[in-house]
């Protein structure tokens, strides 16, 4: 029995542990304990060093570090996050976090296992198929290329056109990958290219990923689509939807990602920008925040009118509090200056000077709205910046180009943090001298003085 016992990781208090000990440890055992952790931040160094493979996090409530940004990026070590509860109140708590699922005591052995083991059906043949995620299977060495991911908000400030864009503009420099990750179910990119995204898609991959295929490359060549003008592009599945149980499993986007980085120097994500929502949280949200989590940078697209301003700054802090983004990671830029409605930019930047500097940070780019650019896109069908490379969007954002990445590789630069300037000291004024005449030196009456 114990062979098939699943493995797990517990971050659990001593009285929640002490509740369903017989579960865990003895003959009669329902799982395998990898290891017991004091804190989650200790985490990563136990998944470095411990031999055991570990399906699943076992969390109580009452842990003093439980937080969504700690269970977030275990989530992308694919672990399955399980929160094991006392009573109704613990069991409220926990679903406000990340949790896969939630588990109230008294809980069966069968209950668990379930639980902390779930196999999903494979659509395509019906077999059951059960994805092996965990670190030791899934990184043999460290991430080749770079994974930048775009995000906006609410409001429509434009993070999806300038993804496509900044795309198109680093084909010139690098081989270089955008993949459509809204799973909001808008089919956007493949209305754009005329593509059928059930011809290969994301979905595709992540499959490949978890079966460990060995021809990735041929294949990944097979479903990219492919247009003059445009960048190759892996485009969403087309009805996410029916097929979200199999993204939203723990690790896989993250593996398709690293995939991905060891195929291309740069791989540009459009990330749907729904990570939160009332309510428990759900498939779609899981699967956004994990591909942010897993990035080596993120560029938070904010808009220039009130709305948009407002939503993205909210979008922020969801970024730096609840899914615990170091700042260094982030990059903010301002699209749509000078637009339809847009605040005025004076009005704008002093805004955007406040806003982000109580979070540490400043706006990276302002980005102009540009008729013309618009237009030609429209027309050609191709992103902004391609559709009009010499018009003042495009050259804006190859200056972007620039300031994110180190010259000759697309490697993320570091972003220095930035410090508040020191309260200035209140100096007191000094009172005005008389002027000093030289001795002998008379006051001449001016003739035009009254």
């Amino acid at each position: 029995m114990s062979d098939s016992r699943p493995g797990v990781l517990l971050a659990l208090s001593p009285i929640i542990e002490q509740r369903i000990a017989t579960l865990l440890f003895g003959g009669q055992a329902a799982v395998t304990v990898a290891a017991s952790l004091v804190e989650l931040a200790a985490l990563e160094r136990t998944l470095a060093y411990s031999t055991a493979n570990a399906e699943a996090l076992l969390v109580s409530a009452d842990m003093p570090d439980l937080t969504a940004s700690l269970l977030s990026h275990a989530r992308t070590k694919g672990l399955r996050l399980v929160g094991i509860a006392a009573d109704e109140h613990d069991a409220t708590l926990l679903r406000d976090l990340p949790l896969d699922t939630v588990l109230i005591d008294p809980i069966d052995a069968r209950a668990l296992q379930a639980a902390v083991h779930e196999s999903i059906r494979d659509s395509s043949n019906g077999a059951a198929a059960t994805a092996d995620l965990r670190p030791g299977k899934r990184h043999g060495r460290e991430r080749q290329g770079t994974v930048l991911a775009v995000v906006g908000s609410r409001g429509a400030p434009g993070a999806s056109e300038l993804a496509c864009s900044l795309a198109a503009l680093a084909c010139g420099q690098w081989r270089a990958l955008l993949v459509e990750l809204d799973l909001l179910g808008n089919a956007g990119l493949a209305l754009r290219l005329g593509s059928d995204a059930t011809q290969g898609s994301l979905l595709a991959l992540l499959r490949a990923t978890q079966s460990g295929e060995a021809a990735l490359a041929e294949l990944l060549e097979r479903w990219l689509v492919s247009r003059i003008g445009w960048p190759p592009t892996l485009l969403a599945p087309a009805q996410p939807e029916q097929v979200i149980e199999e993204l939203d499993q723990p690790g896989a986007i993250r593996a398709g990602l690293d995939a991905l980085a060891e195929q291309y120097p740069l791989v540009i994500v459009d990330v749907g920008f729904l990570l939160a929502q009332p309510g428990a949280l759900g498939p779609v949200e899981r699967c956004h925040r994990e591909a942010l989590v897993a990035a080596d940078a993120v560029l938070l697209t904010l808009g220039a009118r009130e709305a948009q301003l407002d939503a993205g700054l909210a979008q922020l802090d969801l970024l730096l509090d609840t899914l615990g983004i170091a700042r260094e990671r982030i990059r903010v830029v301002c699209n749509g200056v000078g637009g339809p409605g847009a605040i005025a930019r004076p009005q704008l930047e002093q805004t955007l000077t406040i806003g982000l500097r109580e979070r540490e940070l400043a706006v990276d780019a302002l980005i102009p709205w540009e008729t013309r650019a618009l237009a030609k896109a429209v027309r050609t069908g191709l992103p902004l910046a391609a559709a009009h490379p010499r018009g003042s969007y495009a050259r804006r954002l190859g200056q972007l180009l620039d300031m994110l990445f180190l010259p000759g590789a697309p490697v993320a630069r570091s972003r220095k943090r930035l410090l508040a300037l020191p309260a200035r000291a209140t100096v007191e004024p000094q009172p005005e001298l008389e002027p000093v005449r030289a001795q002998g030196e008379e006051e001449v009456v001016l003739p035009w003085r009254s």
